[in-house]
């Protein structure tokens, strides 16, 4: 339908297409105008639906049984996991088709390496900071 009144307006005397042109004018603003409202409708109910389960659904937790210690990525898609089940830990290889375990450990006490690197990050932050507020007072 919406060809037909192009042509319609290409192939029509010009004292003619004045009225068509209004026409199809108005209907394709109304159109648009309604498909912009159901796609406003549509993106809020999908935030609202996203926003009301991460309200009433509960947030991963641990429950004490299983955790994960650490982990080191091998490649893209391979990973060596430490997990702690209990008073033990499970080295597990992770592959995107299978999980298989590699080693059991005893549990033990964990390095102060993570404390040494958040150090590092908040030395790291501070410098950065003194430096760009050096360069501030440079400009001024």
């Amino acid at each position: 339908m919406k060809r037909l009144a192009c042509l319609l307006l290409v192939f029509t005397p010009p004292g003619w297409a004045g009225d068509l042109r209004a026409n199809v004018t108005g209907t394709s603003t109304l159109s648009l105008l309604q498909v912009s409202l159901s796609l406003v409708i549509v993106l809020i109910a999908i935030f609202s639906i996203a926003w009301l389960a991460r309200r009433v659904m509960p947030a991963h937790q641990s429950n004490g049984v299983l955790r994960i210690v650490g982990g080191v990525h091998l490649g893209n898609r391979e990973r060596v996991v430490v997990l702690e089940i209990g008073e033990q830990w499970v080295v597990v290889g992770v592959t995107p088709n299978q999980v298989s375990a590699l080693h059991t450990l005893p549990r033990q006490e964990i390095n102060q390496t993570a404390t040494q690197a958040t150090d590092f990050s908040r030395h790291l932050l501070d410098r950065l900071t003194q430096w760009k507020k050096a360069q501030h007072d440079a400009r001024q």
